[in-house]
């Protein structure tokens, strides 16, 4: 068995919308099912689903928007909330809430006439197959609830944005329990063809309890927005730094990057396999957590010359950052600093980092107008008073 548990993309952003999906749909769920459930009226249930439920007979109707928000059981609610949870926030992130939402609800809509289309051909098609096969399909007339096809619509974006972004699942069976991360572009893309081929072998627009059609014309929309939209809010050519650690960006060249990069060259990146990349980043972890930093500064160049959509744990990257500038190597340490911000931009050091990238862009560089804007989030929001008087002495010395 296995099931996702997360991703290891940072969003640069808090996720409200997502966030407000998500507890729509859990309160939609507390005021509607557990009191029938409480109250052991399943058959009053059943007519709430039939009511506002989508029926594949009538595609036009308000139905298509509140059966969105209705899930059969806690199982079915806590599935799909999860998987929004989990791919939601990065999708947001990228292309902003207006699009986010209208994402979310187009893919639901599409789904639903996916659903349709299926329930209305298939049993014209699934006669033809199942004369071959020796069986019939059998039309399905029943209510469509649930967020699944919206959700899927989002999936399907975040596979086109992120298919280098590692899935971590967890994989049991009995005693054995595994966390193993797995390329976005192959567990959605599996997940996608699956319920595609369990729509043709079902010959209708479900699989037993699960409208499979409707997840494939979600994933559908969904893959082709991403395309649509990708190019437009700042993957390819136009992506920025955070975008290495996305999938964006297949380059660490210049151009691809803020203005402070300017500071010195990147090397050039590699193209590692899945299993040096993991046993690279494990083995830096492993020798800064040990107190080893001189081993994990050895191993840390050729961390830094991979394609690397998952980043070093905050608190070992940050370690990394601060030796290079106890080092006097400002260089290495301004990279290592930015790595840090970049991935980890809610971090409980990021204002002891934007310290010490102003020092040394104001310094080192002689940056002294890149300095200020990192100088001045360090002396609003540096925890210890004394580290907030040294940044505004420095902003002041620099800006003498």
């Amino acid at each position: 068995m296995f099931f996702p548990i997360g991703d290891e993309i940072p969003s640069r952003s808090r996720p409200w919308l997502t966030w407000t999906l998500i507890a729509i749909n859990v309160l939609v769920f507390a005021l509607v099912n557990l009191p029938l459930r409480a109250a052991g009226d399943q058959d009053a249930l059943m007519q709430v689903f039939a009511q506002w439920g989508f029926d594949q007979r009538f595609p036009i109707s308000i139905q298509i928007f509140t059966s969105m928000f209705l899930h059969a059981g806690v199982a079915h609610l806590a599935g799909n909330m999860w998987m929004l949870w989990i791919v939601g926030d990065n999708v947001e992130d990228k292309i902003g809430r207006r699009r986010f939402l209208l994402l979310y609800l187009i893919a639901g809509i599409l789904a639903a006439w996916a659903y349709v289309i299926t329930s209305r051909f298939a049993p014209e098609l699934g006669h033809v197959i199942g004369t071959a096969l020796g069986q019939e399909a059998v039309p399905v007339v029943r209510p469509l609830i649930g967020a699944s096809g919206a959700i899927f619509g989002i999936m399907g974006t975040y596979l086109v944005f992120f298919p280098e972004a590692r899935i971590k699942m967890l994989l049991w069976f009995f005693f054995f329990v595994q966390i193993v991360p797995v390329r976005a572009k192959w567990i959605i893309g599996i997940w996608v063809l699956q319920d595609l081929v369990l729509t043709i072998l079902a010959r209708g627009p479900s699989a037993g309890s699960v409208a499979t059609a409707a997840h494939v014309g979600g994933a559908l929309f969904g893959i082709a927005a991403g395309v649509f939209l990708k190019p437009r809010v700042g993957g390819g050519g136009s992506g920025d730094a955070w975008d290495v650690h996305t999938g964006f960006s297949t380059t660490h060249d210049e151009r691809f990057r803020t203005p402070w990069s300017r500071v010195g060259p990147r090397i050039v990146p590699v193209t590692p396999t899945e299993s040096q990349l993991v046993a690279i980043e494990d083995a830096i972890a492993r020798e800064v957590r040990a107190g080893r930093i001189e081993s994990a500064l050895d191993l840390y160049p050729r961390y830094e010359s991979m394609a690397r959509e998952k980043p070093l744990p905050g608190a070992v990257q940050i370690e990394i950052a601060h030796e290079f500038f106890r080092r006097g190597l400002p260089t290495e340490a301004y990279e290592a600093y930015q790595r840090y911000l970049e991935t980890d931009p809610h971090g409980d050091d990021v204002p002891e980092a934007c310290l010490r990238v102003g020092v040394l862009l104001g310094r080192a560089f002689s940056q002294t107008a890149d300095a200020k804007s990192y100088l001045e989030r360090a002396v609003s929001s540096h925890p210890d008073p004394e580290m907030r008087r040294v940044a505004a002495q420095e902003l002041a010395r620099q800006k003498a």
